[in-house]
This record gives C-alpha cells, structure tokens and sequence, in this order.
C-alpha cells in the first residue's frame, strides 16, 4: 500500500472512530470519571477486562494518532461533568512519522493546558512511551522509530510533566524491556503493539496508582 493510500486508509478508520464516539458521548447514561486517550495501544487496551475500579472508565482511543492530531480533535475525546482523571498514551506514531520532539511536546503542552482549562479538577496522568522490537519485528510498515528516540522522548516527557503540579508522569518504559533493551518478545504482537501478556503489564502499572 503506497503512503497515500495508507493515510486515506488511516483518516477514513480516525474519522469513523470520532464519529462512533461522539454518538456514544451524547448517548451515555453515566458520564466517565476516568478516561484514558492516545493512540492504538489505547484503543486496544480493554479497560473493562484490565483496570480495576469502581469508577466509570471510557476508552477514547484511536489507531494511527500523533499528539497534532489528538490536539485537532480532542473535544472528541474528552467530555461528561464527572472527569476525575484523563490518561494519555501518545507519542510513539509522532516518532514514526518524525514529528520533531520539539513539536510533540508543544502539542502535549497544550493538550494538557485545555483540558485544565475546561475540566479545573482533573488529575492528569502522561505514560511513558512504550519500547518497540526492531531486533526480531520489522516496524517498516509503521514507520521508523528505535528506542533510543523513545528514551529520549520520554526524558522530555519528565521534563514536562514537572512543570504542572496536576500533570503526573507514570513511567511504564522500562518494565517492558528485555535484557537488551527491547520491548520483551511476549509482551508484543508485531513488535510494537501490545500482546494480551503486555496488556496485563500495563494494566498491573495502572492499577498501582492513586489515580484510580
């Protein structure tokens, strides 16, 4: 599939998604009180079988999402009159499509300051960017990414978490990794999403939190 066609692909399946969304927005009966948002590795994660709360929890998540893209549409993604806490999960796609650092963190700063703005009692939780496996996986149909720009991706993520005191950093990194700095084999599908085993990781992290 040539570039071209994989984005018209990736803009029909986002736009579908928003549009299922917004109808499930408008027709809940109970408003989330937590809601986690980012990209495929969020939309997969089945929230109801993982995380363990009493809470009403919604998945806003979509595959193929950078932070400029999460940034355009976020209204989408974020609603209801109950939000306690907001979990995002974005960056690696940026690092695939080589969106400079500098622009994700730019977007991140500002996905952050309007859902201040609009929910002023929310916690918000930015994860870590998870690691990828080059060494066994080809990631060429994903675009390009390695572990070194993740790490250092990640490193700007703490930076940037430090300057809200309602913005918390939850480092997931590194329990992901294997003995030579990879994403661990069973804990992934194709190298870099999620198996079922990297999933129960994830959720393990989350649900040791107070932000539950």
């Amino acid at each position: 599939m040539s570039d071209e066609k994989m984005l018209r692909y990736y803009f029909k399946i986002q736009n579908d998604k928003r549009q299922a969304y917004q109808i499930e927005n408008r027709c809940t009966l109970r408003f989330p009180e937590v809601i986690f948002i980012g990209d495929s590795i969020v939309e997969f994660f089945k929230l109801e079988d993982y995380i363990k709360t009493q809470k009403v929890v919604a998945n806003r998540g979509i595959s193929a999402y950078t932070s400029d893209i999460l940034l355009k549409y976020l209204d989408t993604h974020i609603f209801g009159d109950q939000l306690k806490t907001v979990f995002i999960l974005i960056g690696t796609n940026d690092i695939g499509i080589s969106i400079s650092k500098e622009k994700t963190i730019t977007n991140i700063t500002q996905i952050i300051e309007k859902i201040k703005e609009n929910y002023p009692s929310v916690t918000i939780v930015l994860l870590e960017i998870l690691p990828v496996n080059t060494t066994v996986f080809d990631l060429s149909r994903f675009g390009m990414r390695d572990n070194e720009t993740i790490s250092d991706l990640n490193r700007a993520y703490e930076e940037l978490t430090n300057r809200f005191d309602y913005v918390s950093l939850l480092k997931t990194h590194d329990a992901f990794l294997d003995n030579k700095g990879d994403l661990k084999f069973d804990f992934t599908k194709d190298g870099l999403h999620l198996s079922d085993k990297g999933y129960q990781v994830l959720a393990e992290l989350i649900n040791q939190t107070e932000y539950l």
